[in-house]
């Protein structure tokens, strides 16, 4: 293989996984030897940011370099990134790149607009994220870039068993143990193919390892997965190491999302010490995905010269500031996330970045690696500037603040003009402003010092750093609101219901 071809990219979104729980981050997981390995050629950059706290919003981010507010993908405009925006297989494939988008899911790909101009495009169906590791070694659906891009993305299966399934699904959030005991049952009936795991969307790896096989030497790749392991539900054979006593703790403890949105639940700290040993076992288990991924791309004798990014959407909370999982705030459990990248060749493996990063930044990262022009954001920079280096300006994160009304339903008014509202955070140097932009009501932590953000400050005191972080938040929320809110399309209203979001 040339040595002066451009490099391969593999950039990794593990969905939900936020960066106190992963290696590196103050309470990380251990037992994650394919992580680790990737972790000592790989420079860590510790102070990374979302640009939102849920999925659509923060892809839309990541393949665009553009925040929330300025592509338009979110709660209070539309859902679907708009196909005039150029998105990185776009960008890439003038320089010859061959693209593929291989997602766990759902919300990642056609339906939302997102992984436009990959020659491959495949993702989940939504039942996925319930029956793990069930399915075949081929994706349920696919696009290729010769597709019309107006022609709607094949339908899943809604009828018949499925129909029962998709109904009975918000049991899963109630009764975790009723969906694990009925997908351990379907996997007894019919095994994974050999070359599956037992994750979600198993068929990933071997789909992965087909396409990059098929490809000429002299061709490089781009390569995005999401892996939904570490998203809600959570399963009680996830952390289960001692049997049946050990399975029913696990199982008796709900994860009812809808229910504490409308008050009716109110989970005690045991319940969410719980749910997060289930969490930290779900990330522990996306290890051995990763060193496949990578085995792949080390397989065809593609890794050495290989960009791989190792990355999260969001965060998840567990009772931190009496939030329960994602997408309402934007508190440090939501937004901070785990960011590594290997640069070719493991350029300045082992290092520590220095400045505030974000998702918007993978996009010129990818185009400086892959030798292509400058993005042309006001906003993002490459993420080798940051290793030796303060970003020049605020990182940024916004919660749209928008609860649909199938979302809100059983909400009281009081409760839901307490989460119905939308906030934006300002990171720069050790300081973090988070503003409620409807009443313009600001906190400035100290965040290095105070990552729980436990004592806001009484006083900013007019430190002009911190003028400067109150400014860019009030000019991104007078933005974000400024979209004209729309009606969900049923379609997604009925996936989205399904994941447990509304």
């Amino acid at each position: 293989m040339s040595s002066t071809r451009r490099p391969d990219i593999l950039l990794i979104v593990m969905d939900t996984v936020r960066h106190a729980d992963f290696p590196g981050g103050p309470e990380g997981v251990t037992g994650m030897p394919n992580a680790e390995a990737l972790r000592k050629e790989s420079v860590q950059y510790p102070l990374a940011v979302a640009p939102a706290p849920w999925t659509v919003p923060s892809h839309a981010s990541l393949l665009t370099g553009l925040y929330p507010w300025e592509h338009g993908a979110h709660g209070r405009s539309d859902i679907r990134l708009s196909p005039s925006i150029p998105q990185l297989p776009e960008l890439l494939r003038p320089l010859g790149y061959r693209s593929v988008l291989l997602s766990s899911n759902f919300l990642v790909g056609p339906e939302t607009g997102l992984g436009t101009g990959a020659d491959l495009a495949c993702w989940g169906n939504w039942w996925e994220g319930y029956f793990r590791g069930y399915g075949g070694s081929f994706p349920p659906h696919q696009r290729v870039a010769s597709d019309p891009v107006d022609e709607p993305p094949a339908r899943p299966r809604e009828g018949g068993l499925w129909g029962v399934v998709r109904n009975a699904a918000p049991l899963a959030h109630r009764y975790p143990g009723t969906l694990d005991i009925a997908g351990r049952l379907l996997r007894g009936l019919r095994p994974s193919p050999p070359g599956t795991g037992e994750g979600v969307s198993p068929w990933i790896e071997p789909t992965l390892d087909r396409w990059v096989r098929s490809l000429p030497p002299e061709a490089p790749a781009f390569v995005m997965v999401n892996l939904l392991d570490a998203h809600e539900p959570y399963f009680p054979s996830e952390g289960n190491g001692g049997g049946l006593a050990h399975w029913l703790r696990y199982a008796v403890v709900p994860q009812d999302r809808t229910g504490w949105l409308a008050g009716r639940w109110d989970p005690e700290a045991r319940s969410m010490r719980i749910l997060r040993e289930l969490y930290r076992a779900s990330i522990r288990s996306l290890d051995a995905r990763i060193g496949a991924l990578v085995g792949s791309l080390r397989a065809t004798g593609r890794w050495e010269n290989t960009l791989c990014i190792l990355t999260s959407d969001h965060g998840q909370a567990f009772g931190e500031h009496d939030l329960f999982y994602h997408m309402l705030r934007v508190d440090e459990a939501e937004v901070r996330i785990p960011l590594w990248v290997r640069f070719p060749h493991a350029e300045q493996g082992g290092a520590t970045a220095r400045g505030w990063a974000s998702l918007i930044d993978v996009a010129p990262t990818v185009l400086e690696a892959a030798g292509a022009g400058a993005l042309g954001s006001d906003h993002s920079v490459p993420l080798g500037t940051l290793i030796h280096a303060d970003r020049a300006g605020p990182v940024l994160s916004a919660a749209d603040g928008v609860l649909w009304d199938p979302m809100a339903r059983g909400v009281t008014s009081e409760r839901r003009r307490q989460f119905d509202r939308p906030w934006i955070a300002a990171y720069a140097n050790g300081w973090k402003l988070t503003l409620d932009v409807e009443a313009d009501e600001s906190h400035v932590y100290s965040i290095i010092k105070d990552p729980a953000e436990t004592h806001a400050l009484q006083d900013m005191g007019g430190e002009p750093e911190l003028v400067e972080l109150l400014t860019a938040a009030r000019l991104a929320g007078k933005q974000l609101t400024s979209a004209a809110s729309r009606t969900l399309k049923p379609e997604i209203e009925e996936r989205l219901r399904s994941w447990g979001y509304i």
